[in-house]
């Protein structure tokens, strides 16, 4: 059976790419920073943080931060 394969290049307005980037690096800094507080809590307890715990930290800075409330779930 041959491989079929589909090539299209989306392009996006500036307006439209900066808000994109804007978006990547705000859910980088909310997975880094649960990262390093799951690593703090496995160094202090020897265990990782849930599922549930993970939510409620991202939730948490979404709620104090007026900046990472611009980042939706």
């Amino acid at each position: 059976m041959p491989a079929v394969g589909f090539r299209f290049r989306a392009r996006a307005g500036q307006r439209t790419l900066g808000a994109l980037k804007a978006q990547l690096r705000l859910a980088c800094e909310i997975h880094n920073a649960l990262r390093r507080a799951g690593t703090d809590l496995h160094r202090r307890k020897g265990r990782g943080l849930t599922l549930m715990e993970l939510r409620g930290l991202a939730l948490d800075l979404r709620k104090r931060s007026e900046y990472y409330q611009r980042l939706r779930s």
